[in-house]
């Protein structure tokens, strides 16, 4: 039988796949429900029809899984945050894995022996782990995140069981005063690219509790905001006097509630949210600086506003020292590690070769943000590092201009996209290195990562570490050893 789109069905969830999507099938074909988990029985609508598989929505729950459990948030259903809060940590750890192995499927056809996969590693903490949030304006005066699927409709939240409880309090702070003294400031329409307010990011030290306020605004002060649903528009100012009152009182606020809070705003009237390579935006500093320290084992880094840093700064520490041990395992076939030069591609704020530096003779790292290889330097100095040196250039231009291209560790941590083709290039045909540990935040590219690398590399060890508890994202360390 043919699906056909808004057909409605009956399905069983099998098992997951990345991003939380259950998998059923109806008559031998596969049919991918987000937000569910195996065991449950649903009545879905088919919503698209590919070549391959269907997609499906829920419509309704027929029978909950054995092990499904009540969420511990009371948004759960609508928030966009968490994946499994209605499964148990155990469980979301074994659907983890078994994606990670899904994953790799394509690399175990290759192999005559199973893949080299070691259990993976629980976060220390399950709940209230984030370091850093970004809360949308909404309508209403509501300060949150969005509702599931949607980029501009805030959810009424009342409390994040992921942010930590400093970063809730500051939340209602700022809503209490803006909804109270303020309500006439609008929120930005990011479809209209009209009104004030975009987003409050919060950055909270977990070790150091040192706090980073950064509300960020556009400048459209003192001229027409548009507003309103469509046919229904009109237009209200904001006079800049009226919004400096409002970041004033935000400012005392803060400083009243907990001395650790620096305070800043961020002037970005770019289309896009996303800071990286944006031109244009300006920080101003109202209370304290704009930065924090996070200390991971025995160093201590700076995160500035923008800067990318791990968000579950124990969980990094773990995943830092799944590095190391592989780290220190090749250093066992060196005389001294004054003899290991070590290349950290994408390496964001120099935190995972600068965790590495007490083992190695010298470290060159390289990332596309400049504001993250500026807080690198100034990492190296908190830390009295001196082996290191960085490029702040995109990955596949800068692995060209290395003018000695053996390392005898390359670490590659890159973003969600993978590898730049270019780059994986030059890992393939110039890096000269016997060793490699890929740190994946993405299963999908990292597969298809490892499957372009061609067969010189052999996979020695895979270790897939949680540091999102509640959500279906998950790290993997791979130890890489090239081919003799």
């Amino acid at each position: 039988m043919t699906l056909k789109k808004n057909q409605h069905l009956e399905v069983t969830i099998e098992s997951v796949a990345y991003k939380g999507v259950g998998i059923a099938r109806h008559e031998g074909q596969v049919i991918f429900v987000p937000r569910t988990i195996p065991g449950q029985v649903l009545r879905v609508q088919v919503s698209k029809i590919k070549k391959n598989y269907a997609e499906a929505k829920i419509l309704e729950v027929l029978k909950k899984a054995d092990n499904e459990i009540d969420p511990i948030c009371p948004h759960f259903e609508e928030c966009g945050g968490c994946t499994w809060q209605h499964v148990s940590y155990q469980d979301q750890l074994g659907f983890k894995q078994n994606i990670i192995l899904d994953s790799l499927r394509g690399i175990q056809r290759t192999t005559e022996t199973p893949l080299p996969v070691q259990d993976i590693i629980a976060s220390p903490l399950q709940t209230h782990y984030r370091n850093k949030v970004e809360f949308g304006f909404g309508e209403d005066g509501k300060i949150g995140f969005n509702y599931r699927g949607s980029f501009w409709n805030v959810i009424p939240m009342t409390t994040c069981h992921i942010a930590t409880k400093e970063m809730n309090t500051i939340r209602e702070i700022t809503k209490t005063i803006w909804n109270e003294q303020f309500s006439d400031i609008p929120k930005y329409h990011k479809n209209r690219h009209s009104g004030l307010l975009r987003f409050l990011q919060i950055r909270h030290a977990y070790n150091n509790d040192d706090i980073l306020v950064n509300l960020v605004h556009s400048s459209q002060t003192d001229t027409d905001i548009i507003l309103g649903p469509k046919g229904e528009t009109h237009t209200v100012q904001v006079t800049k006097e009226h919004f400096d009152n409002f970041i004033a009182a935000l400012t005392e606020a803060y400083k009243q509630h907990n001395p650790n809070i620096n305070f800043c705003t961020t002037r970005n009237d770019n289309l896009s949210d996303a800071p990286a390579n944006a031109t244009g935006l300006e920080t101003v500093v109202h209370l304290g600086k704009d930065h924090i320290f996070e200390t991971l084992g025995d160093k201590t880094y700076k995160i500035s506003v923008f800067s990318f840093f791990q968000t579950n700064s124990i969980g990094a520490e773990v995943l830092y020292d799944t590095v190391k041990k592989y780290a220190l395992d090749i250093l066992k076939t060196k005389e001294k590690s004054s003899d290991l030069r070590v290349l950290d591609l994408f390496c964001g704020t120099g935190t995972i070769g600068q965790y590495l530096s007490d083992i190695a003779g010298s470290i060159v790292g390289i990332d596309i943000e400049k504001s993250s290889i500026k807080d690198a330097y100034i990492n190296a100095d908190i830390n009295n590092i001196t082996n290191v040196e960085y490029i702040d250039q995109a990955a596949e231009k800068a692995v060209q201009d290395i003018q000695d291209p053996h390392f005898d560790l390359a670490i590659v941590d890159p973003p969600r996209a993978g590898i730049h083709p270019k780059a994986l290039k030059w890992i393939r045909e110039e890096l000269q290195t016997d060793t490699m540990i890929y740190v994946s935040c993405n299963p999908t590219t990292l597969s298809r990562d490892l499957e372009n690398l061609g067969e010189n590399w052999e996979i020695k060890s895979i270790t897939p570490v949680d540091m999102f508890p509640q959500t279906y994202h998950v790290e993997t360390v791979v130890l890489l050893e090239k081919k003799k």
